[in-house]
């Protein structure tokens, strides 16, 4: 089997948001959530909703979006004059790596009052992906030893090939996916032919939730979140997941998978979509 791990971001961002994952973790193939941790409203709600959930949350890492945990002088590199992140990735201007690596710290230290360790680490808006995040992202992943999102273009092979926990391969829940049942089947479908196999994971990040009065004014992401719910929620979807050879899985099981196989790790199928091949 190939293991399928379904990842929902923005836990805690909204009480609609919030409470749309719940529902796509109870009722859907959504496998484990990330957790905003930064803002107090944020985590006050993921205080109220993580009863339960341990081993399925992870720590949503910001460097955009709201305010950080440690003080403007303490990191001044990271925040404006109004003491805020930028407010998307292609904002962000040139951050001092040890700063940012004490915020990351802080944060996580923040998470650990829930009473548990998460279960493995990503990034609001994706950031480790620029150059001068990831090292950061490294860092912060081999203090912890925890299983770490990749992303496209290669990043997941050369993750794993440094000795991180990663999923084979990493894709985004994007339009053309989300649109029906049959259209993410076929992507699924298009993975397993590019190689996916027994052994390799396959990770998706989603983003459902319920549409509610403070996403607008927090997010530009809003009505996209309802159809996502509805998608993983999906009957017809659950049945093309085992039909095409997947497991659902968590981020534990992730783990235990890439140590079963570490040094024979190949990093093959790594640079060809789905998209690519139609």
């Amino acid at each position: 089997m190939t293991l399928l791990l379904i990842h929902a971001d923005d836990f805690g961002l909204t009480e609609g948001v919030t409470k749309g994952i719940l529902r796509a973790m109870q009722e859907g193939i959504v496998t484990a959530t990330s957790a905003m941790v930064c803002a107090p409203l944020h985590f006050e709600r993921v205080k109220q909703h993580c009863s339960g959930l341990e081993g399925r949350v992870g720590l949503h890492l910001q460097l955009t979006d709201g305010r950080p945990i440690l003080t403007s002088r303490e990191i001044p590199s990271l925040v404006d004059e109004n003491g805020s992140f930028a407010r998307h990735r292609d904002l962000i201007g040139d951050t001092c790596p040890g700063e940012l690596l004490m915020e990351w710290r802080a944060q996580l230290a923040r998470f650990r009052t829930l009473g548990f360790e998460p279960s493995h680490l990503d990034t609001h808006h994706s950031v480790h992906v620029l150059p001068a995040v990831l090292e950061v992202y490294r860092q912060l992943a081999r203090e912890t030893g925890l299983p770490v999102r990749g992303g496209e273009n290669g990043l997941n092979s050369e993750l794993r090939r440094g000795g991180f926990i990663a999923a084979t391969r990493y894709a985004f829940l994007t339009e053309p996916l989300y649109r029906s049942p049959g259209a993410l089947r076929r992507a699924l479908a298009a993975y397993r032919r590019l190689g996916l196999g027994d052994g390799d994971s396959l990770e998706i990040g989603c983003h459902p939730g319920f549409v509610d009065a403070e996403l607008a004014a927090q997010s530009r992401y809003v009505e996209p979140r309802a159809v996502e719910l509805q998608l993983l929620c999906s009957a017809e979807l659950r049945g093309y997941v085992d039909e095409l050879g997947y497991e659902l899985a968590e981020p534990a099981m992730l783990r235990r998978a890439y140590l079963s196989t570490e040094g024979s790790y190949s990093g093959r199928s790594q640079e060809t979509s789905p998209e690519e091949n139609r």
